[in-house]
């Protein structure tokens, strides 16, 4: 399976853009498990309001195009606000969020399949009204009242929202499911690893560190394998979602662009596990892919 994380963009205004089709998507469940799997569910982490501030009802109108960098890679830090903001999203938000045309295919297809149904759903005759058997005449209902129409018409719009979007809470993101940061802390998901690296020499000496954890454990079976190479995975979105700010604006975004094409690497060697390559050749294959990263890293300073 692709993880979607690999496709998010380096520029603050794609991630802007890309993350407004995430929300909106049939992937937004496996994303946040991604992300959770990544960064873990800190139950005392900040609100939506909290990281959107003045902006949040912006959002529902412009999108994310108001919102600063910070503000997004905080979203992606703490993927239960992603729950929270598409729950607003389907309630307030405007026409921007519902374009069919910036769809994915498949949603697209989803919307139409949602769609017939729920007008099929709304045209279906009512069901008789129940005989009382004390009276030849059926029940008259009482009269609809202003606050019962909208009741029933938010109703009917939560229900084509779900239809349109294929989610359902307890099919496709059952709490319980959602993963928990369980996983070894090593490496660039160590959130210590950074912290006395005060000048931008120490910081890429502490990165190539990081990842030289690599060979700290040297995992025989394929699952072993390919549990060490998630974490490191994970590791690099970590990096992706950093702010940087020892390092200058140049070096920032060679590390963005690195740490993506280095995670499309190591998501290459999860899937030639998946498809039976010996877990020896996939290691020593990936040895060689994070020396070049530490001396990567190493030289890098030296370079900018």
């Amino acid at each position: 399976m692709k993880l979607h994380m690999i496709d998010m963009p380096v520029e603050d205004e794609e991630l802007a853009s890309w993350l407004e089709l995430q929300l909106v998507s049939l992937h937004l469940p496996e994303l946040v498990s991604e992300l959770a799997a990544c960064h873990g569910i800190n139950e005392n982490g900040p609100t939506l309001s909290e990281i959107l501030g003045a902006d949040r009802s912006l959002i529902w109108e412009n999108g994310l195009s108001s919102v600063s960098h910070e503000s997004i890679a905080l979203l992606l830090q703490n993927p239960r606000r992603l729950i929270d903001l598409y729950d607003e999203i389907v309630v307030h938000g405007g026409d921007c969020w519902w374009n069919e045309a910036a769809l994915d295919q498949t949603t697209r297809e989803s919307c139409t399949r949602g769609k017939l149904a729920l007008q099929a759903r709304i045209s279906s005759p009512p069901p008789e009204a129940e005989v009382n058997s004390s009276s030849s005449s059926p029940a008259k209902p009482p009269a609809a009242t202003g606050s019962s129409r909208r009741s029933t018409m938010g109703w009917w719009l939560a229900l084509a929202a779900c239809l349109a979007l294929g989610i359902a809470i307890g099919r496709y993101w059952p709490e319980s499911e959602i993963p928990t940061k369980d996983s070894a802390v090593w490496g660039w998901s160590d959130p210590n690893l950074l912290a006395d690296a005060k000048a931008p020499q120490a910081y890429f000496e502490h990165l190539a560190d990081g990842a030289e954890a690599w060979f700290d454990q040297r995992p025989v079976d394929a699952a072993d394998l390919s549990q060490r190479l998630a974490e490191f995975r994970g590791g690099c979105s970590r990096i992706m979602l950093a702010k940087h700010s020892v390092v200058s604006d140049k070096d920032r975004q060679w590390l963005y662009r690195q740490c993506r094409l280095w995670a499309g690497e190591i998501d290459d060697h999860i899937v030639r596990l998946e498809e039976g390559d010996p877990a020896a050749e996939v290691r020593e294959s990936m040895d060689n892919l994070v020396r070049d990263m530490v001396d990567e890293l190493r030289l890098r300073p030296a370079k900018s």
